[in-house]
């Protein structure tokens, strides 16, 4: 134990690894995990094996875990470039950065069987199962020539679905005092955590309903406009590792790894209703909508249509059933997904198009409320007539600028419909009942129709006013 210590304390005393009689070398690494090689990660970490992040790492260390997939062998072989070992005891450190040891580390780790003469090694400190580093005296090393590769064998256990891994060694004589290139602490990159299974959503654009349809106001879609309202899409990586396997060989992610799917579109979908002859569906597949018509549901599983899914991108369709107008409405879309024992089951969400209706919009600039205007001895008003045979929907006001900014982006409904050949007339006053106190601002006029004439007059006891300063769009 007295030697052992000593050895010991030149570690910590020392920051220089590894001699070597001759020139200062680097030592030149080749690395695997379970079976796979991945070359020098030391000079091209990028190397370094991918694992799938959905793996349910989070279940205890070492030989303890419950889920095996993560559970591999870190097999390291160095050896240097020219030059030989040092002829006396050397202390080599072993240190896992985002794993732990699944199992006991002892002697055996060391593969000595491509060296001229075999070394002896024994633990000085660490190596218990679920820790992290472990610390060995090696006499002998200088058996192994150039050329000639031990090896060491790290069974490790990851410690979450966030964690890469990393092995770091340092080789260290026993004064601790000839330094070899960049083989102090040197990290060699294992495994790096990436996603298997990714999901995209993608939105189409401007979906518009027209106003001027020929079946009638908003019974469908303005042309160049139409739907799908975005689409979905799954991959599946399948360079990704989703199982260690142990000592070997890495298992690679496929489409079978999911159970199921079920994606869930959110919106509007009473204008699609399929007793009238509308329809909703994704990539073809009709979507299921609930009682409320505020929601969607398609479900994928494996054997069935995961495949599909998987073979995307599929777009999201409605189509009008030409009985209910097209109302405006925002769409987002989930995918719930159901993986196979030993993985996390995830959700993920997007936006798809929202769906608007095409009309009339005018900017006021310059507004003044009723309580801003008072006591100047006049009214005012904003006209929207329909010079068209089509009943209008909506007229809106929106504040879009306003000396109180408390009040932007507050919107009202000034009337709900303008007949053919009528018109809506609201005052200052009625604008303010609506939108309360905005003082002096800019009003954005919104009618779903097309062709309406917005005008704000201005009534004094001389007469009545155009304001031309209305900004249509």
């Amino acid at each position: 134990m007295q030697f052992k210590n000593k050895l010991l304390s030149g570690v910590i005393a020392s920051a220089v690894i590894l001699g070597v009689t001759g020139p200062a070398n680097a030592i030149i690494v080749n690395a695997s995990v379970s079976q796979t090689n991945l070359g020098d990660t030391v000079t091209t970490p990028a190397n370094a094996l991918t694992f799938a992040s959905e793996v349910a790492s989070s279940d205890g260390s070492g030989n303890t875990s419950t889920n095996t997939r993560d559970n591999g062998v870190a097999t390291l072989g160095f050896e240097v470039a020219t030059g030989t070992y040092p002829s006396g005891n050397v202390i080599i450190q072993l240190q896992l950065n985002g794993g732990t040891f699944n199992g006991t580390l002892n002697a055996s780790v060391f593969d000595w069987t491509g060296c001229t003469l075999a070394p002896n090694a024994s633990v000085s400190i660490g190596g218990a199962n679920g820790t992290n580093t472990v610390t060995y005296v090696v006499s002998g090393l200088n058996g192994c020539a150039p050329g000639e590769e031990p090896i060491v064998n790290i069974p490790f256990d990851l410690n979450s679905p966030t964690s890469d891994l990393d092995l770091v060694i340092t080789i260290l004589t026993e004064s601790g005092n000839v330094p070899v290139d960049n083989t102090n602490a040197l990290v060699v990159p294992l495994v790096r955590q990436a996603k298997a299974f990714t999901v995209d959503f993608a939105d189409n654009g401007d979906v518009i309903a027209n106003v001027q349809d020929v079946n009638g106001p908003y019974l469908g879609f303005l042309a160049g406009s139409t739907p799908p309202l975005g689409s979905v899409d799954v991959d599946v990586d399948t360079a990704a590792v989703v199982d260690f396997n142990g000592a070997g060989p890495v298992v690679t992610a496929v489409t079978a790894d999911i159970n199921s799917a079920t994606l869930t579109v959110t919106g509007n979908f009473a204008p699609f209703r399929t007793v009238n002859g509308g329809s909703a569906d994704v990539g073809g597949l009709a979507l299921t909508v609930n009682g409320g018509f505020t929601a969607a549901t398609r479900v994928f599983t494996t054997g069935g249509n995961v495949t599909t899914l998987v073979g995307g991108p599929l777009n999201v369709n409605v189509s009008e059933d030409a009985t209910t107008p097209i109302t405006t409405s925002t769409y987002a879309a989930s995918l719930l997904t159901d993986l196979v024992a030993g993985f996390t089951d995830f959700t993920l969400a997007g936006a798809l198009s929202p769906i608007t209706r095409n009309g009339t919009f005018a900017t006021l600039p310059w507004t003044a409320s009723n309580t801003q205007a008072g006591g100047t001895g006049s009214n005012n008003f904003v006209r929207v007539s329909n010079p068209t045979t089509s009943t209008y929907g909506p007229v809106t006001a929106t504040v879009l600028a306003s000396t109180d900014p408390t009040a932007v982006g507050d919107t009202a409904t000034m009337a709900a419909s303008v007949a053919p050949g009528g018109e809506v007339l609201f005052s200052a006053a009625d604008l303010e009942n609506a939108l309360g106190n905005f003082g002096r601002a800019d009003i954005e006029i919104a009618v779903e129709g097309n062709d309406s004439i917005i005008k704000r007059l201005i009534q004094r006891t001389d007469g009545t006013y155009e304001i031309n300063n209305v900004r249509e769009r």
